[in-house]
């Protein structure tokens, strides 16, 4: 081939879909063989690349061709770039945050949709908890329905005042995250902790013979100026519709238990040991809202030794708050 003749983006190769970076290639001592690279970066991942070589349209002296002057005609083709590593995308309470509720339920979003993988009594695969009496056996996880948000509920609250660090995919875990395609969440890379407040907000519970039950609605929305707050899909776990059972400290265990919606459609709690649970996200609070609106809940569970316990829970839209706005916005921004 006539190797003088450089081989650009728009020049004589097209390329796309548009966000493939500029392309240069290069000769081959051999004078037949032409490489392909994106001049900056890497290929985009996860996408079909068309190319051609020698497009209709171009300038005649630009063409590819033969060392005897010859043009190579119009050639086509493809190729599909392979999936990257997945990544932690948000992590909330976010790294460092002071003065947690020790009630909040600890979320880590990922960037790509990941096995559920868990091992006996409800536990993941590799995510390791330290901080002054804690006790990792009592957190409680559960997979979003798309595997991309993994929720931590540390059951009674975490302890006051405590610093609680964590780490994902530890080095020596036998069972380490990893995607749905098989990508494994690199190694000791994600870590982080926050620390919680002085005072607590959960509730006591003095009766060891008591369990508890209950569903929840849940919006992120956020504040970036004087104007009213809006919806923040980017959250983790933004918008979630839960219902949950605690078994008694002493028993009996909930062995089992559903929700049914004001439509009659039921789904069934995952059953983790003294905790069951059943949770949904939604991509925004109108789409939360309509799968999950005002009307009748009922909530079905069974315990060891005992009749069906149907308990009717009615959600109505006054249960709704009003959504918290910072007035003097501009002036908290002073606040340390």
């Amino acid at each position: 081939m006539d190797t003088t003749v450089a081989v650009l983006s728009s020049l004589n190769l097209t390329m796309s879909p548009a966000s493939i970076p500029f392309i240069q290639g290069t000769w081959a001592d051999d004078k037949r063989t032409l490489t392909l690279k994106p001049s900056f970066g890497n290929w985009p991942l996860n996408i079909t690349i068309q190319w051609t070589l020698n497009p209709a349209g171009g300038f005649a002296f630009l063409q590819i061709k033969s060392a005897a002057g010859v043009a190579l005609g119009a050639v086509s083709g493809s190729f599909s770039t392979g999936v990257g590593a997945p990544a932690l995308g948000s992590v909330s309470p976010a790294n460092d945050d002071e003065a947690v509720a020790t009630n909040v339920p600890v979320t880590f979003r990922f960037t790509q949709a990941m096995k559920k993988i868990e091992l006996p009594g409800g536990s993941p695969p590799a995510v390791v908890w330290t901080g002054a009496e804690l006790d990792p056996a009592k957190f409680r996880y559960t997979w979003s329905v798309d595997g991309k948000t993994l929720t931590a509920e540390y059951s009674g609250g975490f302890p006051r005042k405590t610093r609680v660090d964590w780490t994902l995919n530890p080095a020596g875990a036998l069972t380490p995250f990893e995607s749905q395609t098989g990508k494994p969440l690199p190694k000791g890379t994600y870590q982080g902790g926050f620390s919680t407040a002085a005072t607590g907000t959960c509730i006591e519970v003095s009766n060891p013979t008591w369990g508890s039950y209950g569903m929840t609605k849940r919006s992120n929305f956020l504040q970036t100026s004087p104007a009213a707050p809006v919806e923040d899909p980017e959250a983790p776990a933004a918008f979630v519709f839960s219902a949950v059972v605690q078994s008694p400290a002493f028993g009996p265990n909930v062995m089992a238990g559903s929700i049914e919606l004001p439509n009659g459609t039921r789904g069934s709690l995952t059953n983790f040991g003294a905790f069951n649970s059943f949770y949904e996200t939604a991509l925004t609070e109108a789409a939360m809202d309509a799968a999950y609106p005002p009307g009748t809940y009922t909530l079905r569970f069974t315990q060891t030794g005992l009749p069906e316990r149907v308990v009717a829970m009615n959600m109505t839209a006054s249960d709704v708050p009003p959504i918290p706005t910072i007035a003097n916005f501009a002036e908290a921004q002073a606040v340390d």
